[in-house]
C-alpha cells in the first residue's frame, strides 16, 4: 500500500523567508524652543535697530556683542548675549533660516530641554573659542550654536545608524557637505567667524 502526500510541494526545498520592512515610530518632541529662540533673535534685532535710530548708536550691539577686551574686564554676559545678536538683516535671515530647518529636527530628536541645553552650550563654546584665539574685534551671531545643532543631529544618526540604515548614512553625508560648504565659505569670505563655528561644532 502506498501513501500519496496531498501536498504537491512535498519534498521541495523550503524557500528562505524574505526580509520584511518594519516601521518604527520615534518618540519625537514637538518643537517649541526653536520658535522661542527665533522670536528672541528677531526681537533682539528689531530692538537693536530701533534704539540705533533713536540714539544714533548701536547701544544693544555695544553692550551685547562679544568684545574680547570687555570680556577680559569681567563682562562675561557677552559670551551669551552675542549669540542672540546679528550684524545685519542678511546675517539674521541666514541664521534664522538655518535655526528653523535644523532646530525643529534636533529638538524633536532630543526633547525641548536638551535642545536648549545643546544650543546654549554650543553657542557658549563658540564664544569661548573666539575669546581664546580670536581677534580683538566684536563678534555676534547664532552660527556657533547652529553648528552645535549640526553636530548634535550628526551624533543622533551615528548613534542610531543601525535603525536608520541607508537613510541615516545619506543624512550624515548631507550634514558633512553642509559643514564643509560653510567652513569653506567662512575661510574665503571676510568677516565670518569660523573660529566660533568650529567651537560650536566640537563644543
Amino acid at each position: 500500500m502506498t501513501y500519496r502526500n496531498p501536498d504537491p510541494n512535498y519534498g521541495e526545498p523550503t524557500p528562505a523567508p524574505q526580509p520584511q520592512q518594519v516601521g518604527v515610530r520615534l518618540p519625537l518632541s514637538k518643537p517649541i524652543i526653536t520658535y522661542v529662540l527665533l522670536g528672541i533673535i528677531i526681537v533682539a534685532f528689531i530692538l537693536d535697530y530701533a534704539l540705533t535710530q533713536l540714539m544714533g548708536e548701536r547701544v544693544v550691539f555695544l553692550f551685547g556683542a562679544q568684545w574680547n577686551q570687555a570680556v577680559a574686564q569681567g563682562w562675561y554676559w557677552q559670551l551669551f548675549t552675542s549669540i542672540f545678536l546679528h550684524s545685519g538683516l542678511t546675517h539674521l535671515l541666514f541664521n534664522a533660516y538655518a535655526l528653523f530647518i535644523l532646530g525643529r529636527d534636533v529638538e524633536a530628536f532630543y526633547s525641548p530641554k536638551w535642545f536648549l541645553v545643546t544650543y546654549l552650550l554650543a553657542g557658549l563654546a563658540g564664544s569661548v573659542a573666539w575669546y581664546v584665539v580670536g581677534d580683538p574685534i566684536p563678534s555676534v551671531g547664532a552660527s556657533g550654536a547652529i553648528f552645535g545643532l549640526i553636530g548634535a543631529e550628526a551624533a543622533f544618526y551615528v548613534r542610531n545608524r543601525k535603525l536608520f540604515g541607508q537613510f541615516g548614512r545619506q543624512r550624515l553625508g548631507n550634514l558633512a557637505v553642509l559643514i564643509a560648504i560653510n567652513l569653506v565659505f567662512g575661510f574665503t569670505v571676510p568677516n565670518i567667524n569660523n573660529i566660533a563655528h568650529l567651537g560650536g561644532l566640537f563644543g
